[in-house]
């Protein structure tokens, strides 16, 4: 464009530049909510499916000790099968069934539990790394944001010597030309 100074020129390219790295910058920043939304759902998902099996663990402890299944205990569950039977025990095989019943339950829950608890750590590792991306988006958007301010300033300072009749200096971007700068607000009124 003839007639326009080079530097306005130069000016106008990094202000695009800027202006079209800030849009990247805030759609990275809508996708870094998104995921640190989504993770923070699963971490909820994940203790509440924890705590239900720790109440189903703490119930079969309970049970085992009540009922006197060996190790669960109870006075009478720390004697073996067999001594139990030997004791007065009516049916060998249907004790020795539920004695292997339980074992195996609490062990399945035992395995759920320690499985679930690694996904707790992993899930909570996964929200603040989530949360430190999205603080790191912010940032980084901000700083856009200002490289996009003072692009604009110093365009504007490069316009006012060219504001020609009609049109003042400070009167904002031309039209068309990126987004105008919000409005200073209005000085109150001095005091009489």
């Amino acid at each position: 464009m003839p007639g326009v100074p080079s530097e306005l020129l130069a000016l106008h390219r990094e202000l695009g530049a800027i202006g079209e790295s800030y849009r990247i910058a805030e759609r990275h920043v809508l996708v870094r909510r998104v995921r640190a939304a989504v993770l923070a759902g699963r971490l909820v998902t994940i203790r509440a499916q924890l705590s239900a099996l720790r109440n189903q663990a703490g119930s079969i402890a309970r049970a085992q000790y009540r009922s006197g299944v060996p190790g669960a205990g109870a006075p009478e569950g720390d004697a073996s099968a067999a001594l139990y039977l030997l004791l007065g025990g009516t049916d060998p095989a249907a004790a020795l069934e539920r004695e292997a019943d339980l074992r195996r339950i609490g062990e399945g829950v035992a395995a759920r539990i320690e499985h679930l608890e690694e996904l707790e750590r992993r899930a909570a590792a996964l929200a603040v790394r989530a949360r430190a991306e999205l603080d790191a988006g912010q940032v980084e958007a901000e700083l856009r944001r200002e490289r996009r301010s003072e692009a604009w300033r110093r365009l504007e300072t490069l316009r006012e010597p060219e504001a020609g009749p009609g049109r003042a200096a400070g009167d904002g971007p031309s039209p068309g030309v990126g987004p105008p700068e919000p409005p200073e607000p209005p000085e109150p009124p001095e005091p009489p």
